[in-house]
């Protein structure tokens, strides 16, 4: 009884022990399991916000370049839901300095955006228009999206951290439990339990797996942009948008199909070197490409390509908007813009276009081959302050305040001298 007594406790300790070990590590699982579920709604909220702020900002633009209606459309919805896209980021994420900036930047981005479409509303279309150029407020947009995309690869850090964590527990689990089954098989009811136990959580941990699965599902199912995953160059998932995007007769004939099917064939070395450096977590930037419909008709769109985690393997998620009508819409202007530009510099005249601070942003031939100027010389420049005006203070003055009566929306006309090469005046 003795020997038996000690065999037991020989047995037993370690059993004991791995028992209280795989218990551990099944509450520690279940902890990875919590924190990666609020993790991806986290990363869910980020993404969202990403998405309506790019909303808004390309809406306006589009209706300002071509006064589509659709896209103020597209603008006045993704300006509603920025707010509340913003607060669901703030009860997701702790408080800190970061999400301080970033509202304070979508603030600032919402306000510029509001008062240039009232600039705009207001009559005036080419101020408005300029604004879009604008270095300040391009610089909010950029430092605002790269916080939110900043925010979204931190948490999906962190969901991969989580899951990997969670396979770690898991295999430990399992050794522990095999070896508790080997060494006594006389608490062969103590394993059994441990095993049903095990697989309780196991189904609880697939159940939760599924519904944050469902979620990111249905988030991405109700984006305003085509998303698709590519595992393996198979499209493996793809929402409403897409089919929509790719002219799909039917949802079904996209599944399985290569992206490359979509992609412009002179596109397809660079989208390949662009899914490699995904797979490899490297950061791509959006891109520009040609892509093809079902019925085989083309369309220009911006593309943005993340690592995406199936939990079977590395794939890629893409992002893809069709920015034909904004590229129509730009190149018009640019032609409209040309037109115009070869009509004033075919006049001997001094014409000048001026911002309302008397800022000169556009001058004819004439008046820059007289002077021996560019326009790199004056752009940019207060009108009275050019080297046209530099001999004499009072024209400068005079100069002056006809760009301020001008701005309150009063002509002036009167004859002055203007300094040309060598400092030569011409009447």
């Amino acid at each position: 009884m003795g020997a038996l007594n000690r065999a037991g406790i020989l047995i037993g300790v370690p059993l004991l022990l791995m028992a209280a070990l795989a218990i551990y590590q099944l509450l520690a699982h279940r902890d990875f399991v919590d924190r990666e579920r609020a993790a991806r709604e986290a990363l869910g909220a980020i993404r969202s916000l990403g998405s309506v702020l790019r909303d808004a900002e390309s809406g306006q633009r589009g209706y300002l370049l071509s006064r589509d209606r659709h896209f103020l459309a597209l603008h006045e919805d993704a300006i509603r839901q920025v707010p509340e896209r913003l607060n669901a980021v703030r009860d997701q994420l702790p408080a800190d300095e970061r999400i301080a900036r970033l509202t304070r930047l979508i603030d600032e981005r919402l306000k510029q955006l509001t008062e240039t479409l009232e600039e705009f509303v207001a009559g005036e279309a080419s101020a408005a228009i300029g604004r879009l150029r604008d270095e300040d407020r391009r610089r909010t947009m950029i430092e605002a999206t790269g916080l939110i995309d900043g925010l979204g690869e931190e948490q999906q850090a962190l969901i991969d951290d989580l899951q990997a964590r969670t396979r770690e527990r898991y295999l430990w689990t399992l050794v522990l439990l095999v070896l508790a089954t080997g060494m006594g098989l006389g608490l062969g009811l103590v394993a059994r339990r441990l095993v049903r136990a095990r697989m309780d959580q196991v189904q609880r941990v697939a159940e939760a797996l599924a519904q944050s699965e469902e979620r990111y599902r249905a988030l991405v199912d109700s984006a305003p942009d085509a998303v698709f995953v590519n595992a393996d160059d198979r499209i493996t998932y793809f929402n409403h948008a897409f089919a929509q995007l790719v002219a799909a007769p039917t949802p079904s004939v996209l599944v399985g199909k290569s992206p490359f099917d979509f992609v412009a064939p002179e596109h397809h070395p660079a989208v390949r070197l662009r899914i490699e450096k995904v797979r490899a977590g490297q950061p791509v930037p959006a891109m520009e490409q040609q892509w093809r419909r079902c019925d085989g008709s083309r369309f220009t769109a911006l593309v943005a390509a993340a690592p995406y985690n199936t939990g079977q393997g590395a794939a890629v998620q893409v992002t893809v908007r069709d920015i034909s009508e904004l590229k129509r819409a730009a190149d018009a202007v640019e032609r409209s813009e040309a037109r115009m530009r070869r009509v004033l510099d075919n006049l001997y005249v001094f014409v000048g276009v001026l911002d309302p601070d008397g800022v000169l942003m556009e001058a004819n031939h004439a008046p820059l081959q007289r002077a021996g100027l560019t326009l790199s010389d004056v752009r940019g420049k207060r009108f009275w302050d050019c080297y046209w005006w530099q001999h004499d203070d009072v024209v400068r003055e005079k100069v002056k305040a006809a760009v301020t009566a001008a701005r309150e929306g009063q002509a002036s006309r009167f004859d002055v001298q203007a300094q040309i090469i060598g400092g030569a005046t011409l009447d």
